[in-house]
């Protein structure tokens, strides 16, 4: 009996430090496209007029969607807006969302992009 509460306990632990595990899970009970939709409102305020190809967004400027994820930071690519979720001097990883009417995976030769649902994605990237 105590093997197998032991065996429980070090899955939940092990669960618990997988940062794409811990991605998808702040994702349940959020409606995805709305995710996505502010996302694309957000994405046109910023790329209206020319300008950079990246750019931090301020925590006021957050929709409530990407605040309930409780992320570290967000900004704005070319290819979509990432919510940064874990951030350390090595590593960083979290969710690309890419707005409605954006359908071109990401990639970037440094920054593995996993499909979680049609146009959400797990990145991870090494510094």
């Amino acid at each position: 009996m105590h093997r197998i509460f032991l065996i429980f306990i070090l899955v939940i632990l092990a669960s618990c430090s997988d940062p794409r595990a811990s991605a998808k899970n702040r994702l349940k009970g959020l409606d995805t496209q709305a995710l996505r939709f502010d996302a694309a409102k957000l994405y046109k305020q910023i790329y209206a007029a020319p300008g950079p190809d990246y750019f931090p967004i301020k925590q006021s400027q957050w929709p409530q969607t990407f605040s309930t994820l409780g992320p570290v930071s967000v900004s704005c690519h070319r290819d979509g807006i990432s919510v940064v979720l874990t951030d350390d001097p090595t590593h960083e990883t979290g969710l690309h969302i890419q707005p409605l009417g954006i359908s071109t995976p990401p990639s970037a030769a440094s920054i593995k992009f996993e499909r979680i649902e049609e146009g959400i994605y797990w990145y991870s990237l090494s510094k």
